[in-house]
Order: C-alpha cells, then sequence, then structure tokens
C-alpha cells in the first residue's frame, strides 16, 4: 500500500487574504445587497450566482471575493472583524452586524 499524496497548499488563494481589491464589475445582473458591515465600509452581495464584497472608492466601487457564497462569506468576514478591531483599538463598542451577531452568525474562531 503506498501512501496518499498529500494535496499541494502552493498556489492555493487564502481566502481570508484575497488578491486585492479592482474596480467593481457588473455582470448584466441585478445586485442584491445581503449585508453591509458597521459605518457601510463593507457590503456583501449577490449578482446573478455570484457572491462578491464592495467598498465605495473615489469613482465608484471596489470588489474582491467574487464567487461561490462560502468564499465570499470568509472574506467578508475577515475584513468586518479586522474593522472591528479597529473600533475597539479606539475604545468604541462595534454596531452590530447581521451576518456576525445575527442569529445565523458565522463563528470568525
Amino acid at each position: 500500500m503506498t501512501p496518499r499524496a498529500r494535496p499541494s497548499r502552493r498556489g492555493k488563494p487564502d481566502a481570508a487574504r484575497p488578491a486585492e481589491w479592482q474596480p467593481y464589475a457588473p455582470n448584466g445582473s441585478v445586485l442584491r445587497s445581503r449585508v453591509m458591515s458597521c459605518c457601510g465600509l463593507y457590503e456583501l452581495a449577490s449578482e446573478g450566482g455570484q457572491y462578491v464584497v464592495l467598498r465605495q472608492a473615489a469613482d465608484g466601487y471596489e470588489e474582491i471575493g467574487r464567487g461561490v457564497h462560502q468564499a465570499a462569506v470568509t472574506v467578508y468576514v475577515a475584513l468586518v472583524e479586522e474593522h472591528r478591531g479597529e473600533h475597539r483599538r479606539r475604545g468604541e463598542v462595534p454596531e452590530y452586524d447581521a451576518l456576525l451577531d445575527g442569529a445565523g452568525a458565522v463563528d470568525a474562531s
């Protein structure tokens, strides 16, 4: 019996630390906002069967984490947790987030 080869992790993007923000590219479908972070900084939206995280930029919107629901939620949670940490460092209480604090809250640990 030969041992099973371990799958390579090289070249696999880290969903919690996506490459970089890109200009938002609508695909012609209806964009539906699913949840927005405190301060309105990040928005998890769905569009044409895909999910995407958006943020406002000087000349429109930028996107990151486009893909299936779980991948986009992973990116959203990582960004929101980082943003909430900034609030806590300033001694502020972060606002309620339906995805992180609601009935279907995501375990960020």
